[in-house]
């Protein structure tokens, strides 16, 4: 089996992307797709091989995808927020010979016992006949990695039937019957971005908008003025830019907008709505399930949910062995027909996470009367305080619904004992006053729960896919 055959036998007069507002067709696609295809087979690179792909988003990037599959060579997409040396440890432990990279990538340059091939530079090879790797069942075809957030990054291995299902069921999911126009903000290299604008956007033959930089408001709207897109996908970060830039966008004709990766706050979701008048669901997934695993829709959207399991995905909510009952919360655990069974070289972790088809997800959520999913937060950032767990996802919510107050982020710090306390950081459009913010947060938490410090900061950091970087101390 190979996706690839499916994605040839589109119209080849159709536009499969606007990369960098250049219309890119079907058949430039395969024929740049054939080229690379030729290059990897005169290099000798074949499904005994590991390539690591660094590249900006362009029509290449699938091009690339595309003939990696086809000859059944491994592939990885790493962070573009990844160090050298991750990048240098992802290859030493798959043993990559190859990376295909950009012109003048300085992280790449700095990388050791490998051929380095920037796209720029690959001319036209001769023409082979196109022969099409069959993939095992169970033959990994491609990885995907994890933020490193917690850790190191992990490598997590998906067959190509891992591939195949997660394109068609969540095409399946959003209602994609012919195809259509879609524009995925997040880039290829994410997880999500990956899902939508290459799996989804080429199996149902429809059009995705691609740029190599970086978003923003007055980009946004310029596409939609010119590409009336009918599904968007962004991130919390991305939607709280446009509410506080307030640009005039017409989303009137999307089918769906979608936020996801990060918990989206009721506040910005609310201020989103009330500027363009339209629902922007809350969805969530990973990569050790590829990618989505939930689906919302306006029909019978929860307020405040991350919307419902695929038709096709199983959820349990534990606490400990025994499961909760709807409204309780617990820990998260998913089975879907895409999930991944294990991360490459990773036994203990692979032992913690996966267990007879399911995912240990690390977040905690409970389950609504009809169905949905509401997201509680992380299981790696419960706090504790006062001998009391806390997690900040409440705590934060508190400080978002407060008016003049745009981003916050809670973490521990230790006192001069040694002993963890709460403290926020917190992003202000107005002057306000840290009493004022106690006093006004206290209504809503219990004394715990209120930060001890609070400290004015610029902005949040984040990691690349907009989840805030934070730190928490161990009580002594």
């Amino acid at each position: 089996m190979n996706i690839v055959e499916h994605f040839v036998k589109h119209d080849k007069n159709r536009v499969a992307y606007i990369s960098d507002d250049k219309k890119i067709t079907y058949e430039m696609l395969f024929s740049t797709f054939k080229n690379y295809y030729n290059f990897l087979k005169s290099k000798n690179i074949n499904n005994d091989d590991h390539v690591m792909v660094v590249l900006e988003d362009s029509h290449h990037f699938p091009a690339l995808v595309l003939a990696c599959f086809a000859v059944g060579v491994k592939f990885y997409v790493p962070s573009p927020t990844f160090t050298v040396s991750n990048l240098q440890a992802m290859l030493d432990k798959t043993k990559t010979r190859h990376v295909f990279c950009n012109t003048k990538n300085e992280k790449v340059s700095k990388l050791q016992k490998v051929f380095i091939h920037e796209i720029e530079d690959i001319d036209l090879v001769p023409d082979v006949d196109l022969d099409m790797h069959q993939f095992d069942k169970d033959e990994t075809a491609m990885y995907l990695n994890t933020t490193g957030s917690t850790g190191d990054p992990k490598l997590i291995p998906h067959t190509m039937v891992s591939i195949m299902n997660y394109a068609k069921y969540f095409s399946r999911a959003l209602g994609i019957q012919k195809p259509t126009t879609l524009y995925c903000i997040p880039k290829i290299c994410f997880g999500h971005g990956f899902g939508i604008s290459l799996l989804v956007n080429l199996y149902t033959g429809s059009g995705a908008i691609i740029y190599s930089d970086s978003p923003t408001p007055q980009k946004i709207e310029k596409v939609f003025n010119l590409y009336q897109p009918r599904y968007l996908f962004m991130v919390p970060v991305i939607a709280n830019m446009l509410v506080k830039k307030k640009r005039k966008i017409d989303f009137s004709m999307l089918e769906m907008a979608v936020c996801s990766s990060d918990f989206l706050p009721d506040v910005l979701q609310k201020k989103f709505f009330e500027l363009y008048g339209k629902t922007l669901l809350n969805m969530i997934g990973q990569s050790e399930c590829f990618s989505y695993y939930t689906i919302a829709k306006d029909t019978d959207y929860a307020h405040g949910s991350i919307g419902k399991p695929l038709p096709e995905v199983q959820v349990k909510i534990l606490n400990g062995s025994k499961v909760c009952e709807p409204g309780e919360i617990g820990d998260l655990h998913v089975r879907t027909p895409y999930n991944a069974v294990e991360y490459f070289g990773e036994d203990i972790k692979t032992k913690d996470t996966f267990n007879d088809g399911w995912v240990k997800t690390r977040d905690r959520a409970s389950l609504g009367a009809n169905g949905s999913l509401f997201y509680k937060g992380r299981i790696d950032n419960l706090m504790k305080v006062k001998s009391l767990f806390v997690h900040p996802l409440e705590i934060e919510s508190a400080f978002l619904a407060m008016d003049g107050i745009d981003d916050v982020l809670i973490e521990t710090f230790n006192d001069e004992n040694g002993i963890p306390n709460l403290q926020a950081k917190v992003v202000v459009s107005k002057k306000l006053d840290t009493m004022e913010i106690k006093q006004a947060v206290g209504g809503s938490l219990d004394s715990h729960k209120i930060p001890k410090k609070i400290i004015f900061v610029d902005n949040i950091l984040r990691t690349w896919n907009g989840k805030k970087i934070r730190q928490i101390k161990g009580e002594k």
